[in-house]
């Protein structure tokens, strides 16, 4: 599996994981990223991820699909330095990427805002 990847099994799909992390999850909140996030413990996979952006907040469902896959991009570019740290401390966690903005931002300031809540993340397993 190449580092730079985001497959399927990658991505969190379980209802009760989900309801989980908004109800007992941690997070990290910077304007337009909020990561919730809780520890797990019998999953194979060091870091499942789920990407949300409300409809409350953003309408029209293409704005809402571009905004998804710049988050997908930018996670994907940025994630493998908390998935080896993972890795090595033996831990895993289900990850949710909240997008909290009312309008349509471009692909630097998503990708700078996901780039530094990771970082935030990732300083908590250090």
């Amino acid at each position: 599996m190449s580092s730079n990847s985001f497959l399927k099994n990658e991505k969190l799909c379980q209802k009760d994981s989900i309801d989980l992390i908004f109800s007992e999850g941690e997070k990290i909140s910077d304007r337009p990223i909020k990561l919730l996030w809780t520890e797990v413990t019998g999953q194979q996979l060091p870091l499942q991820t789920l990407i949300s952006v409300p409809k409350r907040r953003i309408p029209k469902a293409c704005d809402r699909n571009r905004i998804k896959r710049l988050i997908r991009e930018s996670f994907r570019l940025h994630k493998q330095p908390l998935v080896d740290q993972l890795i090595q401390k033996k831990l895993s966690i289900n990850l949710t990427i909240l997008y909290s903005e009312n309008k349509v931002l471009d692909y630097k300031e998503i990708h700078d805002k996901i780039c530094l809540t990771l970082q935030r993340l990732s300083q908590k397993y250090d």
